[in-house]
């Protein structure tokens, strides 16, 4: 019942119209100390990217400014669980393949800077 564009004119929905993907990268934000805290520890991440990918996955996850985005929201949640949807559970159920993989990822890049070292 809903158009889905939003105030530029993007036609976010339906499905398909976007192309939604999960992406992974390499963070290049500096390590921060703060009050004796660090941040910006991450060096890798997954995202789900797209907007409609977004909407899905983590709506919800900070404030909701409508009663109609708060009805969507519950019904996602209802339906689907609490954010995060999508990527945390996928990592849950691929725990063990994810985390081999950056070793293997870490290992070779380790490998490169020690062979330009020597």
């Amino acid at each position: 019942g809903r158009n889905w564009t939003t105030k530029s004119g993007f036609q976010m929905l339906p499905w398909g119209i976007v192309q939604d993907t999960v992406v992974a990268g390499v963070s290049g934000k500096k390590v921060r100390e703060f009050s004796g805290f660090l941040t910006n520890l991450a060096t890798f991440y997954v995202r789900f990217q797209g907007p409609t990918a977004t909407l899905f996955d983590m709506g919800g996850k900070g404030k909701v400014p409508t009663p109609q985005g708060n009805q969507m929201v519950k019904a996602l949640s209802e339906r689907f669980r609490a954010p995060s949807r999508v990527l945390w559970p996928a990592y849950e159920r691929n725990q063990e393949n994810v985390e081999g993989a950056v070793k293997e990822l870490v290992d070779g890049l380790m490998a490169r800077v020690q062979k330009e070292l020597d």
